[in-house]
């Protein structure tokens, strides 16, 4: 979703979720239009789970990502919060996997990570 920033027509922002999990499944039976079910079903899951990333990326107009000073690497805002505790949380355990293989420490961010009613 891009937002034009108010301040500058050539400004947007982008908020974006990667949602990798697939906690709750509904069940076959249940009869509902064909294209509510996968709203219906991500609203479940997000619902069920606390948030571990955010990630905020800016471009220009042109979709132009920033870089860094020496032109080598694109900027992008991560945050990370110590709401989610593995030992008590729901999840799926492939989500974690892959999160863990991305560098998550989960055990620091129960520390080190942002609380998220501060956040927002």
């Amino acid at each position: 979703m891009s937002v034009p920033n108010d301040k500058s027509p050539t400004s947007y922002k982008y908020v974006s979720n990667i949602f990798r999990c697939v906690y709750h499944q509904t069940s076959p039976n249940v009869k509902r239009e064909r294209v509510l079910l996968p709203f219906i079903h991500y609203h479940i899951n997000i619902d069920l789970l606390n948030i571990i990333q955010l990630d905020f990326t800016l471009t220009d107009s042109e979709e132009n990502l920033p870089r860094s000073n020496d032109g080598k690497h694109y900027i992008t805002w991560q945050f990370n919060f110590r709401d989610f505790i593995i030992l008590r949380d729901c999840y799926a355990p492939d989500s974690i996997n892959w999160l863990k293989k991305q560098g998550i420490n989960f055990e620091r961010n129960r520390f080190e990570g942002i609380d998220f009613a501060y956040f927002f």
